[in-house]
């Protein structure tokens, strides 16, 4: 039994150790970034960026510095794939919202949004602010002292303390209704960025096939459906038509 804790003490140490050790790495890694962008040396910082994406390592902060560095090497539509790829772990982040901005004003393609539905439009506000799990932990938080309240009104007989127990459970369920909303909207999501100078958008599948509009680098659009080796897309003001899927990036990254 001693030599099994033993074994299990050492196993233990010997992960906290390595785990500690790639932390260092990636800090190092993630250090040299940012001195090879400071001294203009934008293709050596995105490659320090690049490798710790390599290993699996996702943080707003890492997303932000090499959309910055791709930015700064003329690559608008990298550096929108990446600011946008950073806002899914931190969607009210100021930086990477600011510097999307002036990326996205960088594009060629000028589009018109068509305007979002009411509720959509009050998901992206609200959980722009505050986290999705936040506000997830925020309903649990009002339904259980919506329970505490009900409590006390069983013992006070006050109908005060029953009003105010049915606000925070109403309460309670409306948040955690707008969670599921926006966990949902998150989950189907299905942006991408266009990664070509220039694409030409059919109306049908095959090469032969009319051109309907054409769209440039960094562009947004929202993939409906793939056939072979074409994607149909929507742009923000509702047009669509079918392009090579392989002048895409998609924005989420496949688990």
């Amino acid at each position: 039994m001693k030599a099994f804790k033993l074994s299990l003490v050492l196993l233990l140490s010997i992960s906290l150790t390595a785990a500690h050790a790639q932390a260092e790495k990636y800090e190092q890694l993630f250090a040299q970034g940012n001195e090879a962008y400071i001294a203009e040396r934008y293709d050596e910082a995105i490659t320090y960026f690049q490798t710790i994406l390599a290993e699996g390592v996702h943080s707003a902060e890492l997303y932000l510095n090499l959309g910055n560095a791709y930015l700064k090497n003329k690559n608008t539509a990298a550096s929108i794939l990446y600011y946008e790829r950073g806002l899914l772990i931190d969607p009210g982040n100021e930086r990477i919202l600011n510097n999307l901005s002036f990326a996205e004003n960088q594009r060629l393609d000028k589009i018109d949004p068509l305007p979002l539905p009411l509720g959509q439009r009050v998901v992206n506000s609200l959980f722009a602010l505050i986290p999705l799990k936040a506000w997830g932990a925020i309903s649990i938080v009002f339904g259980a002292i919506g329970l505490t309240l009900y409590v006390i009104y069983r013992l006070k007989k006050r109908k005060l303390w029953w009003r105010a127990s049915i606000a925070f459970y109403l309460l309670s369920l409306v948040l955690y209704g707008l969670t599921l909303k926006a966990k949902t909207l998150l989950e189907n999501d299905t942006s991408a960025i266009v990664f070509e100078p220039r694409v030409l958008v059919v109306s049908e599948p095959k090469s032969e096939a009319p051109v309907v509009f054409e769209l440039h680098e960094g562009t947004k659009v929202q993939i409906l459906e793939r056939f072979q080796e074409y994607t149909q897309i929507r742009i923000a003001n509702g047009q669509s038509g079918w392009m090579k899927d392989s002048e895409l990036r998609r924005i989420k990254l496949s688990n």
